[in-house]
């Protein structure tokens, strides 16, 4: 993965379909998106001329390599406040459903494996299943603090986390990450099965 970042934009692109094509992926000021609605695939900045406006600040080289673009999208990106719960009865709700991110930490998928994780160990050993709502606010109370402080992570790039650092704090038990290699360590050295099964005792 590459990334080029200007002032308040960033091009970030990477090799897909096995090095066959490279996805880029424009992130700009909602400003520039003139009024769209909130859509997976909203109208308003599709052609080319939007792209090359949307980075002014592009060396000539990524420009050459943007105006090649034939399959131009724009997909707002939408922040939402971390959930008080997710559960209710023999309901629960997962990933970007429980807890919608920003890309700048590129968490949105890891998280949603990790609530995969710690359902199965919840759900695992079930003796009745009168016992899933009990199970669903141990799942919870495993995963909606973490998941609920890297969806404000997120908001940022992991050279900014003093930004929100105030905003993650009653989420985080111990130090709030605000370096790189600090939130390399928070993101990635986390073993959500081993919590899980402390959690029910097993």
């Amino acid at each position: 993965m590459n990334a080029a970042v200007h002032q308040d934009r960033r091009l970030v692109f990477y090799p897909c379909r096995g090095e066959t094509i490279q996805n880029f992926v424009a992130i700009h000021p909602d400003a520039e998106s003139r009024g769209t609605e909130e859509d997976w695939q909203a109208a308003g900045c599709n052609s080319q001329d939007d792209l090359l406006a949307a980075l002014p600040g592009a060396h000539p080289s990524i420009q050459a390599i943007l105006k090649k673009a034939d399959d131009i999208k724009l997909w707002p990106l939408l922040f939402r406040k971390p959930l008080k719960t997710w559960h209710k009865g023999r309901c629960v709700l997962v990933g970007d459903a429980a807890h919608p991110m920003l890309p700048h930490q590129g968490q949105g998928g890891a998280q949603a494996l990790e609530d995969g994780a710690a359902l199965a160990v919840m759900l695992s050993r079930l003796q009745s299943s009168d016992e899933i709502p009990q199970r669903l606010e141990l799942f919870e109370k495993v995963r909606i603090n973490r998941a609920s402080a890297i969806q404000i992570f997120s908001t940022v790039g992991q050279e900014l986390g003093e930004k929100v650092h105030k905003d993650a704090e009653p989420y985080v038990n111990g130090p709030v990450p605000k370096k790189p290699e600090e939130f390399r360590q928070w993101n990635f050295g986390y073993d959500v099965v081993k919590e899980s099964l402390a959690v029910i005792g097993a």
